[in-house]
């Protein structure tokens, strides 16, 4: 099915030029539209805050030439709506976004993203996102009820996740993916906790989530042990969003009572509640995308959190969502006892086996991601759009895509148009290849290796 969705998709033939735009770059990977709502303590007893986090695909956004940049601005409302559907909170977010090349305006895997605090007494809500620009306001509409705003003065709570990948300047940016992680990532676990003192203990485990499918079932399966261990509170802490950050970005700040205050200035009051910010480092060399839980409580009280979430791979390549096609095109840097072992058993079985294979080949074989594999199929998806053509209809399996796949994008590309003989395709590799790789197309679409030259 992956197969004839691919072709369907995109029948052009190939360009052949050095700086052709690479036509993979436009296939649909995921979602057009991601938010992150967390609920976290505020600086007042009558009311609790909501931390919003939204990230939108360039491709939703409306651009317009404006010399050599192409300028979108996109606008955004957000409305919490009560259980009594008044609508309590309406803000809007503006931004300007210039990007410089036609091809980035449409791009699926490229993201304008932002955030805001909202303030409202604990409770039930609705989160009602519209997108739109300047133009054409409230296009797209996207609702999110049962967002529930907790009072942390009133109990000891520990509140839910706000998953963010650890920076270098001590700053967090928040994945913006539903409540789940990007995968690989660095990755850390922020929660808020209320009735916290800096001697209190907070016992935590992750456990793969057991009797359900991982959300890319062709991912292998790999032996994850459980993780746990203990943290203590950063009292008085509470992650905070950076205001005018080109992203959306967090950092640890005091809940002084009046304001958010960053964590290196002196406390300027007394009178805040006994809260405190957990932050639990995930083991991003041992936990392959799929689906988890994550349980934590406070040792001796009755505090608990129980948060189902999931580590995505994005941008898996496509070519390795479909287990089938993976094999045959890995037939490259197999020999053929290799490849009729793999070939062969159930799906599962070759699924397995093919990750074996590139196990045995991952220059970091500590961590679960395999850049080796992750690289090759990437290469894949490009050959396969870009070397298409009317016939070749599967760029990866013609003889460019053979040899784009095994050494990569060339140095240079020559292509020579010459009265009466066929087409030349010159393929120069100037790094650690060194060769040159001459195709011929006598007829047309159709390019054959012609010569291989060292250099």
């Amino acid at each position: 099915m992956l197969i004839i969705l691919l072709l369907a998709f995109l029948l052009l033939p190939a360009t052949g030029h050095a700086q052709q735009v690479d036509k993979s770059f436009y296939y649909d990977y995921g979602e057009k539209f991601y938010y992150d709502i967390v609920n976290i303590p505020d600086d007042r007893p009558d009311s609790t805050r909501f931390q919003v986090f939204f990230r939108m695909r360039n491709d939703v956004l409306l651009f317009t030439n404006v010399g050599a940049r192409y300028v979108a601005q996109p606008l955004l409302y957000v409305e919490f709506i009560d259980s009594t559907g008044i609508i309590r909170v309406s803000r809007e977010w503006r931004d300007t976004v210039v990007v410089g090349s036609y091809e980035l305006t449409q791009s699926k895997k490229e993201f304008v993203e932002g955030g805001m605090t909202i303030d409202l007494p604990p409770g039930t809500y609705t989160a009602v996102f519209e997108l739109g620009d300047k133009h054409a306001p409230r296009t797209s509409r996207f609702r999110v009820p049962g967002i529930t705003g907790r009072d942390f003065y009133a109990s000891s709570i520990v509140g839910q996740p706000l998953f963010a990948a650890p920076t270098a300047d001590n700053t967090y940016h928040p994945f913006i993916l539903k409540g789940n992680i990007s995968f690989p990532s660095r990755m850390s676990a922020l929660i808020s906790v209320s009735g916290a003192l800096p001697s209190d203990e907070y016992v935590y485990t992750i456990e793969q989530a057991k009797n359900s499918k991982d959300l890319q079932p062709d991912d292998p399966v790999i032996d994850f042990t459980s993780v746990s261990g203990t943290v203590r509170p950063d009292t008085k802490l509470v992650p905070a969003i950076v205001p005018n950050a080109a992203t959306a970005v967090v950092r640890k700040a005091y809940l002084s009572g009046a304001e958010l205050e960053p964590a290196n200035a002196r406390m300027s009051s007394s009178s805040v509640p006994d809260m405190g910010l957990l932050e639990i480092v995930l083991p991003e060399d041992k936990m392959p995308s799929g689906k988890y839980i994550l349980k934590v409580y406070k040792r001796g009280g009755t505090d608990t959190l129980t948060h189902p979430f999931a580590l995505i791979w994005e941008n898996k390549p496509l070519s390795l969502r479909n287990i089938q096609y993976a094999v045959e095109l890995a037939y490259y840097v197999m020999t053929d006892d290799e490849y009729d072992a793999v070939n062969s058993g159930s799906l599962e079985a070759k699924r397995q086996k093919l990750y074996t294979f590139w196990k045995a080949r991952d220059p970091q074989p500590a961590s679960v991601f395999n850049e080796a594999m992750a690289e090759y199929y990437s290469r894949v998806d490009y050959a396969f759009f870009n070397y298409q053509t009317l016939a070749d209809r599967d760029g990866a399996r013609s003889e460019r895509g053979k040899i784009y796949i095994l050494h990569g994008a060339p140095t240079n590309v020559d292509r020579r148009f010459e009265p009466d003989t066929p087409v030349l395709e010159v393929w120069r590799y100037d790094n650690n290849v060194r060769k040159e790789f001459t195709f011929e197309s006598s007829v047309p679409g159709v390019f054959h290796l012609k010569a291989i030259r060292d250099m």
